[in-house]
């Protein structure tokens, strides 16, 4: 055969090989066409397996699959999970992302040459809300699945958090000798087993096969924490029992190896322990959310607001009440006075305290007072002022507000006050000869003759005459000495808050009168 034959018979196989390639993916295709099925949250789908299947090599294969959806931070916690409900362990699981990567590895179970000795049956799959994901189950039972979504998971949020106060405390955590305790109880509770391998590795002569033997013995231990961990439920409930003494036993034992070794001393331990509990909190906020774009940015979020710089911080904040300074609140009053009264109270009992206790040198107070019996009783509960240096205290304050002038009175306003004077001291006026009638005083007869035609005039206009004007003096100020000795008698915090404006301004008024009449004379 020459040369050119043998090129051109092999271009004929390589296109027959490809042509039935290209018919094989065609069929596999169509077949996968209708064994799958895309499934929307809260679908359930029903399988039922026909006779045909039934037979040692005809179990039948079934891809599900979800879609995802776009990522949006509304969906930063939520969580979509594929739930099997099968009565019997026999079946197989595959999983992909999409239907061909399912179907790939299901040929290459069912080769001859594979091996897979930590096959995982779940019933319960997480999926990623965001990316397309599959699951093939080949089974001959019948079974259900159904896609469940939470829109906000709770445990993820709880793991957000978590993963964010233990990072921030990180620092106080590692050294706290009750923490120290509970981590050391609870991780000798989970690995037992492993404590089980590494002690009986003391006993395997240290040989270089022996290194390969421990490594997969170490495999196999991880492989059946594993297990463990997805059966933990059935096991709790079906074993009860045993596992409490299994706890029990492993958390005295722990307990004990944590009590003999005792907290950690040495700040560099305190800082590797801190660390570690550092990179935990972060992988705990990873795989908190599927959406790793933004855990990725709550992680760098983490770090810089723990590590930033507090200075900076402060003369940030400084900065901004400089440019925008907040709006002030004054004290009104009644604050004013109640917020007085409550820190003369505070510090007088501080004083009682402070002279009763040991760091007092009573003796050296008593020797530099100049009233130490007042000294003593107020220390015994007595009050800190007298009755005379309150009343003294009271009349000071009372002449003070009578000597103020901020008050300023118009010609009406004394008219007005004048007139209301008049009526107050029932002063009766009769004009044309009549008898003139004052409750304050009475006129004498001679005191009749001094009336001229101007007091006449005056009282044509509603004026007071200079005799009236002296006698409203009189009235007023005997009413002000009264009221004064009345408010004496009665000192409350109003009065000494307060004090009324008719008493200073009947006063004025008064003065301007006598000056007025003073004038005329």
């Amino acid at each position: 055969m020459s040369i050119n034959n043998y090129v051109i018979l092999c271009c004929l196989v390589a296109v027959v090989s490809a042509a039935e390639l290209v018919d094989k993916n065609k069929n596999d295709q169509a077949n996968l066409g209708g064994r799958v099925t895309y499934l929307e949250a809260g679908e359930i789908h029903i399988y039922e397996p026909l006779r045909r299947h039934r037979g040692f090599f005809e179990k039948d294969l079934r891809t599900y699959c979800y879609r995802g959806e776009h990522k949006t931070l509304g969906r930063l916690f939520e969580t979509v999970e594929l739930i099997l409900e099968i009565d019997s362990d026999d079946y197989t699981q595959y999983d992909g992302a999409t239907p061909a990567e399912v179907q790939e590895h299901y040929d290459e179970h069912r080769s001859l040459f594979s091996f897979n000795l930590f096959s995982q049956k779940r019933t319960r799959l997480q999926l990623s809300p965001f990316a397309s994901s599959c699951m093939g189950i080949e089974t001959i039972e019948p079974y259900r699945i159904r896609l469940q979504k939470v829109r906000v998971d709770f445990w993820r949020v709880i793991q957000l958090v978590v993963g964010c106060l233990v990072f921030h405390y990180a620092g106080k955590l590692s050294q706290n000798a009750v923490f120290y305790y509970i981590t050391g109880v609870a991780l000798g509770i989970c690995s037992s087993f492993m404590l089980l391998i590494w002690l009986s590795s003391k006993l395997v002569p240290r040989r270089t096969m022996m290194y390969g033997v421990l490594i997969g013995g170490w495999t196999i231990g991880l492989y059946v924490i594993q297990m463990l961990w997805e059966n933990l439920q059935v096991i709790i409930l079906t074993y009860r029992t045993y596992v409490f003494w299994y706890i029990f036993v492993t958390g005295v034992v722990s307990f004990f190896f944590c009590y003999r070794w005792g907290p950690p001393t040495n700040q560099r331990s305190k800082n590797i322990i801190k660390w570690l509990l550092q990179l935990m909190s972060l992988i705990m906020i990873y795989f908190s959310s599927r959406y790793e774009e933004a855990t990725a940015a709550i992680i760098i979020l983490t770090i810089i607001l723990h590590y930033f710089p507090r200075s900076l911080w402060y003369k940030g904040r400084a900065f901004w009440l400089r440019k925008f300074p907040p709006k002030r609140r004054f004290l009104t009053n009644e604050e004013y006075y109640e917020q007085g009264v409550r820190e003369t109270t505070k510090a007088l009992d501080e004083l009682r305290s402070f002279a009763s206790s040991p760091d007092c040198n009573q003796w050296r107070v008593m020797s530099k007072l100049r009233d130490p019996m007042r000294f003593a009783a107020f220390v015994e509960g007595a009050s800190h002022l007298r009755d005379e240096e309150i009343l003294h205290f009271e009349s000071s304050k009372y002449s003070d507000d009578l000597d103020d002038s901020d008050i300023s009175l118009n010609d009406s306003d004394e008219e007005d006050v004048s007139s209301q004077i008049i009526q107050q001291h029932h002063v009766k006026t009769y004009y044309n000869g009549q008898q003139q009638l004052n409750t304050v005083g009475d006129i004498s007869e001679d005191e009749e003759d001094v009336i001229s035609e101007e007091d006449e005039e005056n009282m044509a206009r509603g004026r007071a005459t200079p005799l009236q004007r002296y006698h409203i003096t009189h009235a007023s100020n005997s009413a002000t000495i009264s009221s004064a000795k009345q408010r004496l008698r009665h000192i409350t915090p109003t009065t000494r808050a307060r004090h009324s404006s008719a008493p200073r301004s009947v006063t004025r008024s008064s003065r301007l009168y006598e000056q007025e009449f003073s004038d005329e004379g």
